[in-house]
């Protein structure tokens, strides 16, 4: 059925731009791309590459924020709404456009559930998902092959996608999404080496504690901790193939990209971002609102605010520095070479050149 363009704009709170009277009352059903869009999809640009798409797009209407449109107007072939973070209103529209599919509430005949396990109001557990003596928060949503242990709490709202693993003592906060096939709460790596060099498994005895509207990547894995708490605070992203090791701490709304890592007993303050396959050493702390681009690895703390880059990293700013030194480091080595032998002639000049008169003589 979609809605009304004007509702729209008024939903994400912007203002409608370069529109015809009749333009607010358009059906809009989707938001789509803008390459893909036609005359019932509404869509965006946040990112200037894609200004050639923008001038061919057969959109209702396209987010954008103001300054774009200023320096970009010409180029809008429908009306604009104009807002000061399409993105974010993108977002919004695509929750308001394309609502999450509903399912059965309750437990499907071909689930497992234990049954001292207790189930909120409006629960659904689908089929072949296994539920151990746990505790599942109101309007939460089981989907199939997921293991949940034993002395496991969850949140209410939560959804859980095919494939996820929850471990004994796991405490998953409100309105949790677990992408498939991730793992919360196996075993940290810990282990103890005898004289012999042969290694002795330490136990992990402490657990995973997941904030409210915290969101876990497929593939993603989250050790317990071998005493005490692994924690992931309040709003943190983490995207597919992150590993959290032992004991780590995650701030508030960190963000964490694919194939990144935190080894053991590091802590993330908030707002922190780590970029796809990088890594955090063991024992460290980035502080609140610090950065790590992509690729980079860190072995030290890293300073509140402070964008770090490398493998091993430091500041970005001395990183980029040292880059552009390094591209030019065949340059420098042949000047060095060259100073090397004009000095060596220089002495060689001075050696050979004969004394003046009373020099070395004794006073």
């Amino acid at each position: 059925m979609g809605m009304r363009l004007s509702a729209l704009v008024e939903a994400v709170g912007g203002r409608l731009e370069r529109a015809a009277p009749s333009d607010g009352d358009r059906a809009i059903t989707r938001v789509m791309t803008l390459e893909d869009a036609d005359g019932s999809s509404i869509s965006f640009i946040t990112n200037l590459k894609y200004l050639d798409a923008l001038k061919t797009t057969r959109a209702a209407a396209v987010l954008c924020d103001a300054r774009t449109l200023k320096l970009h107007g010409e180029l809008f072939p429908c009306p604009v709404v104009v807002t000061g973070n399409p993105y974010l209103a993108m977002a919004q529209l695509v929750t308001e456009l394309h609502p999450a599919p509903r399912h059965p509430v309750g437990v499907n005949p071909l689930a497992v559930v234990h049954p001292e396990a207790v189930l909120g109001a409006g629960v659904t557990v689908m089929a072949l998902a296994c539920v151990g003596k746990a505790r599942i928060g109101a309007g939460s949503v089981i989907y199939p092959h997921v293991f949940i242990d034993d002395d496991v709490e969850i949140g209410p709202d939560a959804l859980i996608y095919p494939g996820c693993v929850i471990m004994r003592g796991t405490r998953v906060g409100a309105r949790v999404i677990l992408q498939p096939s991730c793992v919360i709460g196996s075993d940290g790596f810990g282990f103890a080496p005898d004289r012999e060099g042969r290694m002795h498994k330490i136990p992990q005895v402490g657990n995973v504690v997941l904030g409210d509207d915290v969101e876990i990547g497929a593939c993603t894995t989250i050790d317990r901790a071998a005493l005490g708490s692994t924690r992931i605070s309040n709003g943190t992203k983490l995207d597919n193939q992150v590993q959290v090791a032992h004991n780590v701490v995650l701030g508030e709304n960190v963000v964490m990209a694919g194939q990144s890592a935190v080894a053991g007993s590091s802590r993330l303050g908030r707002s922190v971002m780590i970029g796809g396959g990088s890594g955090v050493g063991g024992h460290l702390t980035m502080h609140d609102g610090s950065k790590l681009t992509g690729g980079s690895f860190v072995m030290h703390d890293v300073p509140a605010g402070e964008t770090w880059m490398g493998a091993p990293a430091f500041n970005h700013i001395s990183r980029a520095k040292a880059e552009i030194h390094y591209r030019h480091l065949d340059e420098h080595v042949r000047t060095l070479k060259q100073l090397q032998k004009r000095v060596a002639t220089l002495e060689a000049q001075l050696a050979g050149a004969p004394k003046a008169a009373g020099e070395g003589e004794k006073s």
